[in-house]
């Protein structure tokens, strides 16, 4: 109500204030800019009276510019948030998933120290399982580059030369460089990003490789990426029950061994320095415990307190790969695809992907942009209804101005005319 007030004081109350408070008299101003005006009006006279003459084909030239001038508009391209130089990005890292922590830390090592050497960085840090869920097999390094000034070429530029940099650690590693954007959210920081959803794991499989192949295909998308992780190494042990049972070792037995064997869970004393507490673990030393044959020289007490090999009870120990992480999207099981992009706008990049898409996935799996992506969509529909609410705004306006219902549609039809 406020506002319907206001709105309506601005139109009526303040107009005709305003031409009884203020002088009639013509100004300076006035004096000096009538005679520009006036040259104007006869320019338009005579442009006018041309058009006029041939109105056919005014018309015509003026509908072909306006819908070439349309025809221009999916080339201008679309971004929700324009990427910036603000002297800083990070390299992601991520290796096999049974990887050691120590391995992880000293591949890092190798790519932040060749990164640091670059005359356009300031300092780097180095973060190894740097997620909620602490992988070990995955690490973060932060870059920062020096002034913009004081570089021949923007961070965009930078970037794109670490990622030629770094293409011979690919073999080994999976290495992505991107901007830190403003708006940052579950551990993504690339622009482009998109959900598959499916209750079928294997669909999600064959979906996601097909959607991120076609990504390749198309010059801009860069460092494409799943959260679909490479199955985790396991060994997998069979417990044979009626050798256990004869000898009189159970299944609970062999666990606790095996987890106290490699794992150090068990705590036999600790230790205190200067104030400090610290755990004392058992376990078997690294050259110890590194293959399956390890597993089986294990010994454990049977029930007549003899020693038996952990090999007479268990049947063979097969190696396996098990999925490191499940991800789940509105209770569907999900794999999540994002890409940076370069030399291309993000609208361009929507736009290619929803030109297939429904090609590349099979009938199980849906889809749904999200980030930035999802944001650009639904400002550009927020977006077309404050166009709409403005040009009737404006129509309001011009009809309280002109008094007339006619003139503000001419005046629409005028200046569409003059955009195009």
């Amino acid at each position: 109500m406020l506002v319907l007030i206001s709105y309506t004081v601005a139109l009526s109350f303040i107009p005709s204030l305003s031409a009884i408070s203020l002088h009639k008299k013509e100004s300076m101003f006035y004096n000096l800019t009538e005679p520009i005006f006036k040259s104007l009006e006869k320019m338009y006279g005579a442009i006018l009276k041309l058009v006029l003459r041939f109105k056919i084909l005014t018309l015509i030239f003026v509908f072909a510019t306006l819908f070439w001038s349309l025809s221009l508009f999916p080339q201008i391209g679309m971004d929700f948030i324009p990427k910036e130089d603000k002297s800083e990005f990070e390299i992601k890292i991520k290796a096999d998933a049974s990887v050691s922590l120590e391995e992880m830390i000293k591949k890092s090592k190798i790519i932040e120290d060749l990164v640091r050497a670059n005359k356009n960085v300031l300092y780097t840090t180095l973060g190894v399982g740097y997620n909620s869920a602490q992988e070990k097999h995955k690490s973060l390094i932060y870059v920062k580059l020096v002034e913009k000034s004081l570089r021949e070429r923007n961070q965009e530029e930078v970037i794109q030369g670490f990622r030629e940099e770094l293409k011979p650690y690919q073999k080994e590693l999976f290495i992505t460089a991107a901007a830190i954007p403003d708006i940052k959210g579950t551990g993504v920081s690339v622009p482009y990003q998109i959900v598959l959803k499916s209750d079928s794991f294997e669909d999600l499989k064959v979906s996601s490789k097909n959607l991120t192949d076609y990504l390749a295909k198309k010059k801009g998308f860069v460092d494409i990426d799943t959260n679909l992780d490479a199955g985790k190494a396991q060994i997998d042990i069979n417990i044979i029950r009626g050798s256990a049972n004869r000898i009189g070792i159970t299944a609970g037995q062999i666990a606790d061994a095996i987890a106290t064997a490699f794992s150090s869970d068990l705590e036999i004393s600790y230790l205190e320095v200067d104030g400090k507490q610290y755990d004392i673990t058992l376990r078997f030393d690294d050259k110890n415990r590194i293959s399956i044959d390890d597993i089986k020289k294990i010994q454990l007490r049977d029930s007549h307190g003899e020693l038996a090999l952990l090999r007479w009870s268990c049947y063979i120990f097969s190696q396996n790969k098990a999925l490191a992480t499940i991800n789940h999207f509105d209770r569907q099981r999900q794999v999540t695809i994002y890409s940076d992009l370069f030399a291309l706008d993000l609208g361009g990049a929507v736009n290619y992907t929803r030109a297939e898409i429904d090609n590349l996935l099979l009938p199980s799996v849906v889809y749904r942009f999200t980030g930035f992506a999802e944001e650009m969509e639904k400002t550009a529909s927020a977006f077309g209804s404050a166009i709409a609410l403005s040009m009737i705004l404006m129509f309001i306006i011009l009809a309280i101005l002109y008094e007339s219902l006619i003139q503000p549609i001419i005046i629409y039809d005028g200046a569409s005319h003059l955009v195009s």
